[in-house]
């Protein structure tokens, strides 16, 4: 069993999510951990594990027409733009797809351990993510939401009403 999860959401892209993870603890997890391990069956020669701003504003130079067989293929997507869009695509007929995988994930592993671990999880996006992960954890979750005025927004996102949500704000000057 998970003993602490830090869940961290942020005013957009390049808000420092993952920067954040990465101080506070030395295990971070990913809400899109199982996607880009699912994007990497599909296509193995990306590195989707990447997650630095340059690897994401990358033109993605595979096949786009795997996943999206109407896609147009002469349409210039980014790496980040092939994971959101299959990310949005699982989360069509369930809107928690990738919170649940990544609770399953995280109580699979972690009962294998010793279970004492606090986890960051640094990319909470979508309020019924955190709702889903203080329904699985309770007490246990923290959620902390990060400020930066030189993010870029997400407008499919629901940085504000996570915002709203969260336990401690935390304002980052870049």
């Amino acid at each position: 069993m998970v003993k602490q999860i830090i869940a961290i959401s942020g005013s957009g892209i390049g808000a420092g999510k993952t920067t954040l993870a990465k101080k506070l603890l030395a295990e971070s997890w990913s809400l899109a951990g199982a996607l880009r391990k699912s994007l990497k069956r599909i296509y193995p020669a990306t590195d989707w594990y990447n997650k630095t701003q340059e690897f994401k504003s990358q033109r993605f130079t595979g096949d786009i027409r795997a996943i999206f067989p109407d896609a147009d293929v002469s349409e210039r997507l980014t790496n980040r733009d092939i994971m959101l869009r299959y990310g949005q695509m699982k989360c069509t007929n369930d809107d928690v797809h990738w919170a649940r995988e990544l609770v399953n994930d995280l109580e699979e592993r972690l009962n294998i351990a010793d279970g004492a671990h606090t986890i960051a999880v640094d990319d909470v996006r979508k309020v019924c993510e955190i709702e889903y992960l203080r329904e699985a954890y309770g007490e246990r979750l923290i959620h902390l939401h990060v400020d930066t005025d030189s993010a870029t927004a997400e407008a499919e996102f629901d940085n504000a009403s996570l915002r709203a949500r969260a336990d401690y704000l935390i304002k980052w000057e870049r």
